[in-house]
């Protein structure tokens, strides 16, 4: 029996989080479509029934939900109360998230959060297609209501971890469409995300080296991530973000999509409290030059450029505003930060990186 989306989520909200852009809608030539989060939903930390569901919500064009994965989790921090019970750890598995749906033409494949064929899609349903035990299991699961949800590693996917020449999907869960809530499926004939025996207390003291930390899961469903402070600083290091990374973005009136999609969970934060100091400082220049503006004398330019030029750090933006001109790149210009400016971590910018490319699947 297939579920409707409406039966699972209030459309009016839905079709409101869309709307507003935190939530994108991905529909492939077939109809098939995913419903995903965006930046903005979590830079603005916009979460609600609608966003936090649509984290890869797979729906046919008749409005059928074909595949519901893991609502959105947050760092432990973030939580809050702690729920009741003893959490199961999960190694948290550092590739993409791999959400197993049937096509239209009845196949089992694999999605990402944001796409039906984006590379990591189409290397995994590869790799089912050259292990049939496991597209076996993936096609039997499916007739179920249920969605298995894989880590997608292989080494043209390296994000920090370094899994040497792994390449697999690794089971994470499965969940049934109807309720959302995890199912016992012990029977994956691949490898798992592995559960650890450690408690609350050790955890507060771990960072282990190549491996991104846990994921924690009670026993009322509720989820949170756990990342240990090495890989945290590691994430950074690659992205190379600083706060010059973000002024570049504010003085040439681009968006922050780009940079947001490329930072981990935790810096969000950071990223708030950066734009919300530059802006602070732009308006305190603006602020300070029109002042001097205001009390510039009537008279001969000569005059008036003494005055400025007696009473102005950067003469350039009171000119400018006199003569009526921008002086937006003025300021930013004099607020720039210096290559080693400051950092989630404090660190200076990393070299671009590179990753592997892409290779074909093994088999097992």
């Amino acid at each position: 029996m297939s579920i409707q989306l409406s039966s699972i989520l209030d459309l009016g909200l839905l079709d409101r989080m869309v709307s507003e852009g935190y939530v994108r809608i991905n529909t492939s030539e077939t109809g098939i479509s995913i419903y995903n989060y965006t930046q903005k939903a979590q830079y603005e930390s916009v979460w609600n029934e609608a966003t936090t569901t649509a984290r890869g919500l797979i729906v046919s064009a008749d409005g059928h939900v074909i595949a519901r994965p893991f609502r959105k989790f947050f760092n432990l921090a973030q939580l809050g109360t702690i729920p009741a019970g003893t959490p199961v750890f999960d190694e948290k598995l550092d590739g993409s998230l791999g959400i197993g749906y049937r096509t239209t033409h009845g196949e089992p494949a694999i999605a990402t959060r944001g796409s039906l064929t984006s590379d990591q899609a189409q290397w995994a349903t590869a790799w089912l297609a050259v292990n049939p035990t496991c597209a076996d299991w993936v096609d039997s699961i499916l007739t179920e209501q249920v969605t298995p949800l894989f880590e997608i590693i292989y080494p043209g996917n390296r994000i920090v971890v370094e899994y040497g020449d792994r390449a697999e999907l690794a089971l994470l869960a499965c969940i049934d469409i109807g309720t959302g809530r995890d199912i016992e499926r012990c029977d994956w004939p691949g490898t798992f995300a592995a559960e650890e025996a450690i408690t609350m207390d050790e955890l507060s003291t771990m960072d282990e080296p190549n491996a991104e930390g846990y994921v924690l899961r009670w026993p009322c469903g509720t989820r949170a991530k756990a990342k240990f402070p090495n890989y945290v600083r590691l994430h950074k290091l690659l992205t190379g973000v600083n706060a010059r990374t973000i002024w570049d973005l504010l003085a040439n009136g681009q968006p922050l999509d780009d940079l947001l999609a490329v930072v981990p969970d935790e810096f969000y934060d950071w990223v708030h409290v950066t734009v919300a100091q530059l802006r602070t400082e732009f308006e305190a220049v603006e602020v300070d030059a029109i002042a001097i503006l205001d009390s510039v004398p009537e008279g001969d330019r000569r005059s008036q450029a003494e005055f400025i030029l007696a009473r102005a750090e950067n003469p350039s933006i009171i000119f400018a505003m006199l003569d009526d001109k921008p002086y937006a790149d003025a300021i930013w210009r004099q607020i720039k930060p210096g290559p080693e400016s400051q950092s989630f971590w404090n660190d200076s910018p990393a070299t671009e990186t590179t990753q592997k490319a892409p290779r074909q699947p093994p088999k097992r």
